[in-house]
């Protein structure tokens, strides 16, 4: 697929995207089933890609696929629908929150355990680390406003292996231009169940969600 630009991204991407999301969808419909009942999944289903449909010329274009952030900044997206529509049906933050953890478990858990580790362990290769704080670099450049803005902190693989600093978060800002800021921390708590899932370490002790100037990751194998 050839990236497009800032404009037309993501609307470009609409059927690959909403077919995604519908997998997404379906690997936690037995959850959905037994907190909402067996009719209704059919019509949240509807509604939850309907709502991403008609956010997508409101994500933040960062760079496309150039940008392998731009992932996260479209699963925040899929996250808000979901949110949406349990506000729709007289929930509250907390509830999404919970649906949302289990969509990130049954995503990652499609993953063969081999495949998910093997990708864990190549992250802690040192001959990346020179690539990975270039990457980082050119989010200090403010190129796009939507996007992260981070810092590569070598680690002395004792303490943590590597890290990085960020001063400026792609969802933190998505969320509150949609005036979603309480789901902020929900979404936070998934880079735990992906580190679980990868396989490695991970402490977070502060985040710009709580005030914080930075998130502050730290990798380490386990």
């Amino acid at each position: 697929m050839s990236d497009t630009g800032p404009d037309d991204y993501y609307v470009a991407q609409k059927g690959k995207l909403l077919k995604e999301l519908d997998k997404v969808i379906g690997r936690i419909q037995p959850e959905l089933a037994a907190r909402y009942g067996e009719t209704a999944v059919t019509e949240i289903r509807r509604e939850v890609l309907q709502e991403f449909a008609r956010l997508l010329p409101e994500i933040p274009y960062i760079g496309g696929k150039k940008n392998k952030l731009t992932v996260f900044l479209i699963q925040s997206a899929w996250a808000l629908s979901f949110y949406r529509v349990v506000q729709r049906r007289g929930g509250d933050v907390a509830e999404a929150g919970e649906i949302l953890h289990q969509a990130a478990e049954a995503m990652f858990n499609a993953i063969p355990v081999f495949l998910r580790h093997g990708y864990g362990r190549i992250r802690f290769h040192k001959w990346r680390y020179p690539a990975m704080a270039a990457a980082a670099r050119e989010t200090q450049k403010r190129e796009y406003p939507g996007n992260w803005v981070q810092e590569f902190v070598a680690g002395d693989s004792e303490t943590f292996d590597f890290g990085y600093d960020y001063t400026e978060c792609g969802i933190v800002k998505f969320l509150e231009a949609q005036n979603a800021p309480e789901l902020i921390p929900y979404l936070c708590q998934t880079d735990f169940a992906a580190a679980e899932a990868l396989g490695f370490h991970l402490t977070r002790p502060e985040t710009i969600a709580a005030g914080d100037g930075r998130c502050n990751f730290r990798f380490s194998r386990k």
